[in-house]
């Protein structure tokens, strides 16, 4: 007579139970090793908590790097942009404000700034200069460089400044020059630019083409 042997199912406590009697090994050789082995691991997970979640990364900002420039009769200020980096230039700006005859100034916005820092950005420039350049920096924008401008030119506007006093030269570099031509004897001029050390180059490098301080201005 031939008998078929059927394995049964073990229950829980059974699976974790040592096995006996197997000679040369300890608490049933491998098979208890493995049993202590699962009801530590059931054991700390019986008590396991979900980890704390981690707090948002703030957001990062631009640290100043103010550079000042008078070599060409003119007082000339490059700085990062943004709505610190304006701030930051109110107090020196109006030290020097009894003392100056204008004041100038080529601003852009960074595309990931939001629509009301960017229209702050407008506020201040508006309050702070009389002739203002609006320029794009160059970065990826997806098509949204424009939308910083208009925006810009929006919070501007809200002060008060003549629309005729703001100009709009998208690239970053002629923006720059262009308040540096049109700059004379006892103006200030603050450019606002993405690369600060590529700004002051432009500042070292430039040549004033007028003799007269009260030769006629074109903005």
């Amino acid at each position: 007579m031939t008998f078929a042997l059927i394995s049964s199912p073990l229950t829980t406590n059974e699976a974790l139970a040592p096995s006996k009697g197997r000679p040369g090994s300890p608490e049933g050789g491998m098979e208890g090793v493995r049993g202590r082995n699962n009801r530590k691991y059931l054991a700390k997970s019986s008590t396991w908590t979900a980890p704390s979640p981690k707090p948002a990364t703030p957001p990062l900002v631009a640290k100043s790097r103010l550079k000042t420039n008078d070599e060409h009769g003119f007082r000339v200020f490059v700085e990062v942009p943004g709505v610190a980096a304006l701030n930051a230039l109110r107090a020196p700006i109006a030290s020097l404000k009894p003392s100056l005859r204008r004041r100038i100034a080529s601003i852009g916005s960074r595309v990931t700034a939001s629509d009301d820092e960017i229209i702050e950005m407008g506020r201040l420039a508006g309050r702070m200069f009389e002739h203002v350049i609006v320029h794009a920096l160059p970065e990826t924008g997806g098509g949204r460089d424009g939308e910083t401008v208009r925006l810009i030119v929006k919070g501007a506007l809200q002060t008060g400044v003549r629309p005729s006093n703001i100009q709009v030269i998208a690239d970053e570099r002629e923006s720059a020059f262009a308040c540096l031509r049109f700059a004379r004897s006892g103006d200030l001029v603050a450019l606002l630019m993405s690369d600060v050390d590529e700004g002051w180059r432009l500042v070292r490098d430039f040549k004033p083409r007028w003799k007269r301080p009260e030769e006629p201005d074109d903005f």
